[in-house]
């Protein structure tokens, strides 16, 4: 069994070096992207932000200008949870390829 859970260490130290630049992008990414978040919320953000929204006339351009102020907020964080989400389904793939390796090797073992 020890040599058995070596072979396994050694298998799952391999995967993830066969896919580092794989990892690297995507925590790169979900970097960049919290740092588009947090720069939208940012007080510097809002300073200039007032001085435009003074200047528009109508309420309904206001609201507007929320909106989309909105949906790029969302749309940074969906991105975010994504490039997460493509992270861990990698991490399980590997996962499901060191699982049915070992599988294997225990019916050939089991066949002896």
């Amino acid at each position: 069994m020890r040599a058995l859970n070596e072979e396994l260490k050694q298998e799952v130290s391999q995967l993830l070096q066969e896919h580092p630049q794989d990892v690297g992008f995507l925590r790169e990414k979900v970097a960049i992207l919290e740092n588009q978040t947090r720069e939208e919320d940012s007080p510097s953000s809002l300073v200039v932000q007032p001085l435009y929204v003074e200047g528009l006339e109508r309420e309904s351009e206001k609201e507007e200008m929320f909106a989309q102020r909105s949906l790029k907020r969302r749309l940074h964080e969906t991105e975010a949870a994504h490039a997460e989400t493509v992270l861990e389904l990698e991490k399980t793939r590997d996962m499901l390829i060191l699982q049915h390796r070992i599988n294997r090797d225990y019916q050939v073992k089991q066949g002896d």
